[in-house]
């Protein structure tokens, strides 16, 4: 881990021989204790590795290929306001197709909180460190403040940043982490963010469990689940 570039292979068998120990330990420790004992869940690569071993589910993969159909159609639900005018000026100004689609699919994470009328604090903030014990992202950098812009990416659980800065984490990558954090430290979801984590969970990584979906949680993903 002291390493500029840490050996990836290594540090897996290593989680893997752990796992057992791990899971067992996580259950009452801290963030700060979980990080402290076991650094390589600080690497984004590592994190999201580690979600795919437990549950089966390749979430950066994921989150690019399902969000990006609905994005379109989840961006037009929400209601109009200054993150949406704001995310919506810069899509617009955008003439690169390729680009516009990455602006629009991040757009569709910022505002989705605001379509269930949940609190976005609890997801992702802008101006300081995020002080809830649940997973939060923070965007460093923002050009006039509008979070599409943001220049640099963290993430923070229990108040502590927990992962390792990643010069390929854009918006989707971030949560894709962000939902790791949740899973693979099982920490249960805040109930003023509960309906967007659902959504995520089971319409965008595709983990079905036993849990009862929210009704307005299935009526946006059968108004959007089509695509464009």
């Amino acid at each position: 881990m002291l390493k500029v570039h840490p050996d990836l292979n290594s540090l897996k068998e290593r989680m893997r021989r752990t796992y057992a120990y791990r899971n067992t330990f996580m259950t009452t420790a801290k963030a700060e204790e979980i990080i402290e004992k076991f650094p390589a869940l600080k690497l984004p690569k590592i994190l999201l590795w580690e979600m795919k071993e437990q549950f089966l589910v390749e979430a950066d993969r994921r989150m690019v290929t399902e969000l990006v159909r609905m994005a379109t159609k989840m961006v037009q639900r929400a209601s109009m306001c200054d993150l949406k005018d704001c995310c919506q000026r810069a899509i617009n100004a955008c003439l690169d197709d390729s680009v516009r689609r990455g602006l629009i699919r991040d757009a569709a994470i910022l505002l989705l909180p605001s379509i269930f009328r949940e609190d976005s604090s609890l997801l992702y903030t802008l101006l300081e460190e995020p002080s809830v014990p649940t997973p939060a992202i923070m965007l460093h950098n923002t050009h006039e403040g509008n979070p599409l812009q943001a220049q640099r990416i963290t993430l923070y659980l229990d108040g502590i940043q927990v992962l390792t800065e990643d010069s390929s984490m854009d918006k989707s990558y971030a949560m894709s982490a962000l939902m790791s954090l949740y899973f693979v430290f099982a920490v249960q979801y805040p109930k003023e963010l509960r309906k967007t984590l659902i959504f995520i969970e089971r319409f965008v990584l595709g983990i079905k469990d036993h849990s009862v979906v929210p009704i307005s949680v299935k009526r946006l993903y059968n108004c959007v689940g089509s695509g464009e």
